[in-house]
């Protein structure tokens, strides 16, 4: 339906709740005006939504479904593709069906929408053109638990623009296949394009899974997309997780803003900002005639390095060296500041402090921290998926995880419990997704346990067996082929050994010297 011209015919509905009843003849001519207009815009003038009069209908009850069925009932066999209801429900809410794929024509196909009173009839029109989305097998787009958080998209909470997705608009037919960039694996700038222009107009990461990718648009300021907070590049996820694949490639795929937990727009990329998505580093680095440059860099593998646990000196596999920190101190590499590279970290088991330093050079800590007690164990890493690595740690006195979302005093962020005794605390990006999540080893059945989420609440854990690793030696973790997924490896005798596979053997290895802890990062880019 989302091509060509889309037929509707417009009913009113009398319920048993005596609200006010809408004017069909009014309703056409809102329909085919403001709503039909936004459709034509985001569509680039490729799908002519029409308008006519049908009817009224009253039931003696309050319930929409009535509605449905009523007008379905009285609707003869037309040349509409749809039935538009109008209820004298207040309040702005709506429902709609794609309708039947085996017929084309309404009633048959049982294709509508439904709004309440005010969905056409105020300043709302906005529901109806969510509706109106949703019959074109359009989904929400949400990270939850509500499915209305997403405040750039009129099929979630965007209520204040009329714009969608780019995915939408190339679901629907709207975006031709030559305007769509798929990403190759090499550095590249993407000139990426708003409605209406030439060019690319949508940017493709592939995910790990079949199914699973990340998509780019551009929005720029229009009389149907003026939510300044939304213009920009917009980043989201879909996964197609469901069995049925009809279903999954309309209304019940999932599509996820990219952004932090606490930033309604942190998915919206202006000039000078950078993120890290399914593993490919983007920065966006011009703008112009409303459209966005995009640099894309393919993901830069983790190096080695080692600290010397009495000098307190560093060394990295890139040459470069340098002291920092005092005896017993425990060391620890991530991007402290979101520029793509690692700096050290130390944690002071006598005090409870975290000394942070933003560059790879001898110094005192730019950032001090007091966070934990006596006995606990660093991590750290990009908790809430906004590219900034923050810090945590785990207590073994009660096997729990505290992680904090900025590297600054405070409590606790999320906290969870995790492991059990004996068990060694280690963080990653375990699949790809741009997310650090714990993990414990379990030196006496060597088994990586991975958090699946960071939810408090619950998460599932993925058990995996590392028979490789030896007894006494050090674990780590680190993403040693640059693909966006951490694996483990361990040092011993001063060689460290590692896999590009989880629970694969410990086939690739660096040598360094005995008794030096081993420290894992992106020295330089």
């Amino acid at each position: 339906y989302s091509t060509g011209t889309d037929l509707w015919r417009v009913w009113v509905c009398d319920t048993a709740l005596d609200g006010t009843v809408g004017d069909v003849g009014a309703a056409v001519d809102i329909l085919n005006g403001e709503i039909a207009d936004a459709f034509d815009w985001m569509s680039e003038g490729a799908y002519d939504l029409q308008f006519e009069a049908g009817g009224t209908v009253t039931i003696l009850t309050e319930d929409g479904d009535d509605c449905v069925q009523a007008v379905l009932d009285a609707s003869a066999p037309s040349s509409a593709n749809g039935v538009f209801i109008i209820t004298d429900e207040p309040g702005w809410s709506g429902v709609s069906s794609p309708g039947f794929s085996t017929e084309d024509l309404s009633p048959g196909n049982r294709r509508y929408s439904l709004v309440t009173y005010n969905g056409v009839f105020s300043y709302s029109i906005a529901v109806s053109i969510h509706e109106l989305g949703h019959a074109i097998y359009w989904p929400h787009s949400f990270t939850g638990p509500s499915e209305y958080d997403n405040p750039i998209d009129i099929m979630s909470g965007g209520f204040g623009a009329y714009a969608t997705l780019g995915i939408n608009r190339y679901a629907a037919g709207w975006v031709d296949p030559g305007q769509v960039t798929v990403y190759d694996g090499t550095a590249a700038t993407v000139d990426l394009r708003p409605v209406g222009d030439p060019g690319t107009q949508l940017f493709v990461i592939p995910g790990e899974e079949t199914g699973d990718y990340f998509v780019l648009d551009a929005r720029a300021p229009h009389e149907y997309d003026s939510r300044a907070s939304a213009h920009g590049v917009t980043v989201h996820e879909v996964r197609h997780d469901c069995t049925s694949t009809f279903f999954c490639a309309g209304t019940q795929r999932d599509q996820i803003p990219q952004r932090p937990v606490d930033d309604s727009y942190g998915h919206v990329l202006t000039v000078g900002e950078t993120l890290l998505v399914g593993g490919v580093s983007l920065e966006i680095v011009g703008s112009a005639d409303g459209g966005y440059q995009i640099a894309v860099e393919p993901p830069v593998p983790d190096s080695f390095g080692m600290q010397n646990p009495i000098s307190g000196y560093w060394t990295l596999d890139d040459g470069r060296g340098f002291y920092y920190g005092i005896p017993n101190d425990v060391p620890m590499a991530c991007d402290w500041n979101g520029n793509g590279i690692s700096t050290p970290g130390l944690y002071r088991d006598t005090s409870g402090f975290l000394y942070l330093r933003q560059t790879n050079t001898f110094g005192i800590a730019d950032i001090s921290i007091y966070y934990g007690i006596p006995g606990d164990l660093p991590v750290c890493g990009d908790w809430n998926g906004n590219g900034i690595e923050t810090i945590g740690i785990y207590r073994p006195s009660d096997a729990t995880f505290y992680l904090r979302n900025t590297n600054t005093i405070g409590f606790a962020d999320v906290s969870f419990p995790f492991g059990a005794a004996g068990d060694i605390p280690l963080s990653g990006d375990w699949d790809g997704d741009g997310i650090s999540t714990p993990a414990v080893f379990r030196p006496g059945t060597n088994e990586l346990i991975i958090r699946d989420s960071n939810d408090p609440e619950w998460s599932p854990g993925t058990f995996i067996l590392e028979p490789s690793v030896p007894a006494g030696a050090t674990v780590f973790a680190g993403d040693f082929d640059g693909d966006g997924i951490d694996t483990i490896g361990y040092h011993l005798d001063g060689v460290s050994r590692y896999s590009n596979t989880l629970g694969g053997p410990k086939d690739s290895s660096h040598v360094w010297g005995n008794n030096h802890n081993p420290v894992i990062g992106v020295w330089a880019l």
